[in-house]
């Protein structure tokens, strides 16, 4: 770290928008339109624990305009 947090400067998209296309491995669950942890888990059934930030950030087409 260099300098102070600045919460405005923080980015981050949703990290199961399948337009990423990223296969996570060793998890189970369908995108439900949502980006909420709720209804995926790992294999071994373990749910996720995602925080609340992160369940919050847009998809890729809403995060970035091209």
């Amino acid at each position: 770290m260099n300098d102070f947090w600045h919460p405005n400067d923080e980015g981050g998209m949703a990290w199961n928008d399948p337009e990423i296309g990223i296969r996570w491995p060793k998890l189970v669950g369908e995108y439900k339109g949502t980006l909420s942890a709720e209804g995926y888990t790992l294999e071994d059934g373990t749910p996720l624990n995602l925080s609340e930030k992160d369940q919050k950030w847009l998809g890729l087409k809403d995060t970035f305009k091209f």
